[in-house]
């Protein structure tokens, strides 16, 4: 099995969980666009817009596939993160459970980059927080990019 069907079957299991506990239908909509999110961008970020492309030749509705967007970050499968604060554009990635994870935003071009970092690495795993077992971490950085900066 490869990476993008473990992924997939992982996700779906959740899903299915997720609507069965929530009284929301399983539909073939819904099941495609979970598909070819997890065919076409199992690790990154990506937009509703390049969501809306990869399901095209279905012709689904911009409606459903925002729906289900919403309805993904609902279960926990999807994170939602918006360019900036003031920003009305979304970007989702997957919920990366177990995965620490940091990104720098460029609050500009919406431009997405995974950063490695040890030394906040270090930090993160090493604070002790009363009464709370640190699982996993996402680390959101915004800012202007080199490029933008140039500009």
């Amino acid at each position: 099995m490869n990476n993008k069907e473990g992924l997939y079957n992982r996700v779906s299991h959740q899903w299915q969980k997720f609507l069965r506990a929530t009284g929301k239908m399983d539909t073939k909509e819904r099941n495609t666009i979970l598909r070819r999110i997890v065919e076409n961008k199992s690790i990154g970020t990506f937009s509703p817009t390049e969501v809306l492309e990869w399901v095209a030749e279905e012709g689904f509705s911009t409606a459903t596939v925002y729906n289900t967007l919403n309805l993904l970050v609902e279960a926990r499968i999807l994170h939602r993160l918006r360019q900036s604060v003031n920003s009305t554009k979304m970007m989702y990635e997957f919920a990366h459970g177990g995965t620490n994870h940091m990104q720098i935003i460029c609050t500009r071009c919406g431009r997405v980059s995974n950063v490695r970092d040890s030394a906040i690495h270090h930090n993160i795993q090493s604070k002790l927080y009363q009464n709370f077992k640190l699982g996993h971490y996402s680390l959101y950085i915004y800012g202007v990019c080199e490029k933008c900066n140039k500009k």
